[in-house]
C-alpha cells in the first residue's frame, strides 16, 4: 500500500490536486465496432458469445470530492470513451474499474497525468437478457475451476443483450469454458 500523500504537498500526483479543466461530452460515432462484429459473425445474442477479450484498467483513486472527475477529465481529453465502470471504495482510496474504447490510448493518459494504474485482461460478454443467463455462464467458469475475480455489467432496458466485463483467474481457460475460444 504506497504511503498517503497530503493531497497539495510537493509530492502529490497529479490526480490528487483541483482539476483546472471542464468536462467534455462525449462523443457517439454510431454503432460499436463489437455489434458490427456479431452482426458480420452471425452472433445471435442467445447465448453467451465474445465481444473480445479486452484490456480492463483498474486505477487506484483517492476517495475525495473531485477525484473520479480529474479520472474521467483526463479520458475525456484523450478521446478515450468508458463503456463500462465500477467504483469500489473505501475509507481513503478505492479502485476504478474501467473498460474503455482505446486501452492504449487510456494508459498513457493516465500514465502522463501520474495515475496509479494496472491493466489485465478481460472477457466481456453479451448474454441474453433474461433470467438464468448469468447463472448459466457463472457455472461454466465453476465446473472449469476458473474463479470470477471481478464482474461488472449492465442492461438497457428494452433490449434482448446483458453486457458484462470479467475478470477470470485464468482467461484461456475461461474463454474455452464458455466456448469462445472457437468464435474469437
Amino acid at each position: 500500500m504506497p504511503r498517503v500523500r497530503h493531497r497539495d504537498g510537493p509530492d502529490a500526483p497529479r490526480h490528487a490536486l483541483p482539476a483546472p479543466r471542464k468536462l467534455r461530452a462525449g462523443r457517439h460515432r454510431g454503432a460499436p465496432r463489437w455489434r458490427r462484429r456479431h452482426a458480420r459473425l452471425g452472433f445471435s445474442g442467445v447465448s453467451a458469445c465474445p465481444r473480445l477479450v479486452s484490456a480492463q484498467i483498474v486505477v487506484f483513486l483517492e476517495n475525495r470530492p473531485g477525484a473520479l472527475a480529474e479520472l474521467c477529465d483526463v479520458l475525456s481529453e484523450a478521446e478515450v470513451n468508458i463503456q463500462a465502470m465500477l467504483l469500489e471504495g473505501s475509507v481513503d482510496f478505492g479502485n476504478v474499474r474501467l473498460h474503455v474504447s482505446a486501452p492504449r490510448k487510456a494508459e498513457r493518459a493516465l500514465r502522463e497525468a501520474g495515475f496509479q494504474f494496472r491493466i489485465a485482461e478481460a472477457i466481456v460478454l453479451a448474454l441474453s437478457n433474461e433470467p438464468g443467463a448469468l447463472a448459466d455462464a457463472s457455472k461454466k467458469l465453476a465446473k472449469a475451476k476458473v474463479n470470477i475475480e471481478a464482474l461488472f455489467g449492465t442492461t438497457t432496458p428494452g433490449t434482448d443483450e446483458a453486457e458484462f466485463v470479467l475478470m477470470v483467474s485464468d482467461v484461456e481457460k475461461g474463454r474455452k469454458a464458455l466456448g469462445l475460444d472457437k468464435q474469437a
